[in-house]
Formats: structure tokens, sequence, C-alpha cells
């Protein structure tokens, strides 16, 4: 980390997280892998360490940090544990919608608890036949007196089966499509809320990914959240723009991690009388990678300091800096686990469960797939002023062969560097022509009149063709002084 980049409270922040991160996850990291459950030790270190509110403002009692803040502590705890950063972070993407979108008497009864580490939150948006495509949903909310009547699944439910809130998306007017959908915390214990299918996944293991089923769940018309309906959708794209750079940051961090421990390796492992790290070819993949991840850094810094200063139009970098950063861990891990050898293979060594993380990094939340972070920063694109006509960026190339209207003698230019003419519409006939020192020449001129430096010309009689142009300094300074004037390359 550049210092001079960031504020002394981000600096601690980070040396807080990264102390918190080596005395209590990554002690842990391989027994909760293996047993695929939750940490609750660890949660435990992170509420007494005081970072549980990194993100929440210092009115409901949080620490007042911005995605920046939330980013520095998600690399570091993912450098030890890519789970446990998962763990850690998930927390920022259900608490994002209250944030965003809640009424003040929601977020002073929400967010305190999970500023203080006494509640962890969920976010529930994907279901089985709506991942990527969240407009496609099919969880239905019925008004019924006071509470609302929630019915259908949730999937890739991350943190469902610990969290004590859950923020659940569900159609509310089927006929208004994505203006349709309503968001709702749904609070542990709630009648008709219930836990499904535990996922056993390839990594990410210590944290639960679950199906949550919905079956006449009510759900108190107070938890409706912003308090009207309709608003769910919005609140859930402004929340997945938000929390990306915090995926991205967790990518980062497993790189960074699968880094350190192959750096370590190979200076410790001996072949050919040498430590492999000594061999020119790894150390070209070292320098490629160390390249590789302060660059992902970077931009998932800078995208995270764009949603920071308040910026309206996020989606781009939000997208772009999970895209890069996830494909940089997928590449990172993957060589390191090869500067193993067989070792990388085994799972005596740590480097395997790093590519098995970054793994699902690459797709975390299912709708945030490599492929639809490329479609929607190509949505961005598409939203720009389109390209100029073929025919103006033909004239940038050739001012003067459009002014059709000039005519009467041929002047052609040659390149002293070249054999090919720049050839020039004739002039009209009484009109002047301007030499290099901007002076008014006949338009019988000669050859010395009009002759730039380092150029000569001809004048001759009009040949009825134009050859091909592929040289333009030679004409940039003669103009021609005439009622229809040649526009210059600048006009254009």
């Amino acid at each position: 980390m550049i210092e001079e980049l960031y504020t002394p409270k981000q600096i601690e922040l980070r040396a807080r997280a990264r102390e918190l991160a080596e005395t209590a996850m990554r002690p842990v990291a391989a027994k909760y892998d293996v047993a695929q459950e939750y940490p609750w030790e660890v949660q435990k270190a992170v509420k007494e360490a005081g970072l549980s509110g990194v993100w929440i403002p210092e009115e409901y009692g949080g620490l007042g940090g911005g995605v920046l803040d939330l980013c520095v502590v998600v690399e570091e705890f993912s450098r030890a544990c890519g789970g446990m950063g998962v763990a850690f972070a998930v927390n920022a993407l259900g608490s994002f919608p209250i944030l965003v979108g809640g009424t003040d008497e929601q977020k002073e009864r929400l967010l305190p608890a999970v500023a203080a580490g006494e509640k962890l939150v969920a976010f529930g948006l994907s279901e089985a036949k709506a991942g990527s495509d969240a407009g496609s949903m099919i969880t239905r909310a019925q008004r019924d007196g006071d509470d609302y009547v929630l019915n259908g699944e949730k999937k890739w439910n991350t943190n469902g089966a610990v969290a004590s809130l859950n923020i659940i998306f569900a159609v509310t007017n089927p006929d208004r499509g994505a203006r349709g959908v309503s968001a709702f915390v749904v609070e542990e214990g709630t009648p008709g809320y219930r836990v499904g299918k535990h996922e056993d996944k390839l990594g990410i293991r210590c944290v639960p990914v679950v199906e949550i089923h919905l079956e006449d769940c009510r759900v108190p018309a107070e938890n409706l959240l912003g308090g009207k309906e309709g608003r769910g959708f919005k609140h859930a794209m402004i929340t997945l723009d938000r929390a990306r750079p915090g995926v991205a940051a967790q990518a980062v961090g497993l790189a960074q991690g699968a880094l350190d421990l192959a750096t370590e390796y190979t200076h410790e492992r001996q072949q050919f009388g040498q430590p492999v790290s000594s061999f020119q070819g790894v150390q070209w993949m070292f320098a490629d990678m160390a390249t590789q991840i302060e660059a992902a850094r970077q931009l998932v810094h800078t995208a995270a300091r764009t949603i920071d200063s308040g910026h309206k139009s996020i989606s781009k970098i939000s997208a772009m800096c999970k895209l890069f950063a996830t494909d940089v861990a997928m590449k990172v891990t993957t060589d390191c686990v090869q500067l193993f050898g067989g070792y990388g293979y085994c799972k005596d060594y740590p480097i395997e469960k790093y590519m098995r993380a970054r793994t699902r990094s690459s797709a975390w939340w299912s709708r945030g797939t490599c492929c639809a972070r490329r479609r929607a920063a190509q949505a961005e694109l598409e939203a720009l002023p389109p390209a100029p006509h073929k025919e103006k960026r033909a004239a940038q190339r050739c001012p003067l062969v459009f002014c059709s209207r000039l005519t009467s003698v041929n002047i052609s230019v040659t390149h002293p560097l070249s054999d090919n003419r720049i050839c020039q519409p004739p002039i009209p006939s009484g009109s002047k022509h301007m030499s290099a020192e901007n002076e008014p020449i006949s338009s019988d001129a000669t050859e010395d009149d009009v002759a730039s430096p380092g150029c000569s010309a001809t004048v001759g009689p009009r040949s009825g063709q134009f050859k091909p142009i592929e040289e333009m300094a030679a004409i940039r300074r003669l103009r021609v002084a005439s009622p229809t004037r040649c526009p210059d390359i600048g006009d254009i």
C-alpha cells in the first residue's frame, strides 16, 4: 500500500485488520474449511476488535468509513482466508439496502446491532431461475392488513443460515416488471421463513450458502424497506454497484495471499543447488503476478473512491474493478499452485485452498459472473455518444478532398520521402492561395511560391482524378483564400 494515498484512519484500519487476520483467522482457516462450519470464534474476534461496522455511519454506531475502508479490511482478511473475508463483506452487502433505501426509523432500529457485531445480515435477491437476470424473479409478496405475506424461494443466499436479518426481494406488483419489486427485512424466527439446502461448495466453505424457503411468511408492513412498494429493484442495483468493490477486494486479497505463500516456498525450495526463486523464468512470473495484483488493487480502490465521492455514475467502474480483480485472482492463484509443483495439488500446503476460493470469487452471488460484469461494462460504453460519421473521419484524413467547388488549377505536393503525391482540387480562377508564410499568392503561382519546408510542389493542368493521400503534414499549412475556403484540419 502506498500510504500517502490513504488517510491515517485507513492505514490504522489496515494494521488492525492484518493483525486480526494473522492471529485469529489464519490459524483456524483450514479447520473451518474442512468442517464447512461458520467460524463463530472469528466473528467474536472481529466484534471485539471493533471492526464489525467499518462501513456504517457513526450516528448508527459504526466507524463512519466508506467503501474504500471496507475494501482495505476485506483484502487483509481475505489474504489470510478467503472465506472469512467473504463472511465479513457479506454483512456490508446485506446492510447496504438499509443504508441506501431504508427509512430513518429502519436505520435507527436495524443498523446499530449490525455495527456492534450482534447481528449478521444476508442478501436475498437470486433465485433458481433469476441469477444475473434478477428482474425475472417470481417470489411474491401480497399485502394483507398490516402485514405482507411472502411466498417463494431464494437461491445462493450467503450467510442465510446464520443471519439474524435477511433482505428479501419480492414482487408486489407483477404488472410493473422490475418496478413492481419491493424489498423486505425478514427477521430470524419469522413464521414461514425456513432455511433449506446447504450448498456443498468447492471453496469459501466456512460461509454457509443456502436456499431460503418462504411459505406464507408474514412480515410486518414496517419492514417494507423504504416504506413504499416498487423501490426494491432500484435499491438492489444500487447495492450491487456499491458492493462489487468489496468482492473485488476479496479477490485481490486472495491473489496477494497466494503470492506471499509462493514467494516463501520458492525461497526455501532448493533445486539444482539453488532456490527455485533464483531462476529467471520464476522471477518473471513473480514480476507479472505482482504487477497484475497492484493494477487490480488500484482499480478497486479507484472504484471505491468514486463511490465514496458521491458520483452518480458508478456502474461501469464498479463492474470493471470486479471483473478485472477476479480474473487476476484466477490467474495468480493458478500460477502459484504451479510454483509449488506436485505439492500444489496436495492439501499438505494451503495454496490449493486459495485456488478453490478464487473460483468462488469469480462467480460470487451467481449474478456477479464475469460475463455479466463484462456486459455491464459494455452497456456503459454503448451509452456514449456515437462515433463521427465515416465521411467526417475521412475528412479528418483528407480535409481538402471535399472542396469540390474550388477548381481551375491542380496543385499537387510531393513529400520528399514518399513517391505518392498529395493532390488538392484545382483552385477557382482569380482566387488566391496562401503561402507557408501566410502571404497571398495568385492562382498562377510557381513551385517556389507554395512549397512548404521539406516538400516540393508542382503546378499543372487539371488531371481530373486524385491519387490516394498518405501524407497530411505537407499540406497542414496550406490555406485557400476564397469565398469557399477549404477547411483546415482543426475545423473538422
